[in-house]
């Protein structure tokens, strides 16, 4: 059963990962092309309202390698015309949360280490 708590702590948590995200597309601006930088930030942004309507996450812990791998990945397919390999997707993904944790010390080592293991079997 979800509670209002719940549901306040998951709203917080999304709101926090989107300002970390505008951050991000901001960086990212300073390496890549403007329609790299623009595409990476609209994938970060839906993998983030992905995880905020799917999965009312309500901080990084929870998070786990299967939704930022394959539950978003199919989604994304489903919502998008243009689509991206599945391992450029975990790139993205992977270099956001890199990001946030340099910058922001918020850390999953369980995500990252499935990220890590992920690219080593691809």
């Amino acid at each position: 059963m979800t509670t209002s708590a719940h549901i306040h702590a998951s709203a917080s948590f999304y709101q926090r990962m989107m300002g970390y995200a505008d951050e991000y597309g901001a960086h990212v601006l300073l390496h890549k092309s403007d329609g790299s930088a623009i595409a990476q930030s609209m994938i970060i942004r839906q993998f983030l309202k992905f995880l905020w309507q799917q999965h009312a996450i309500t901080n990084l812990q929870q998070v786990t390698v299967s939704m930022a791998n394959s539950q978003f990945y199919a989604k994304y397919k489903q919502m998008n015309d243009s689509i991206i390999s599945s391992t450029e997707m975990k790139n993205i993904l992977k270099s956001f949360f890199t990001f946030v944790h340099l910058n922001h010390a918020v850390r999953s080592a369980k995500l990252m280490k499935g990220f890590e293991q992920r690219a080593k079997s691809d």
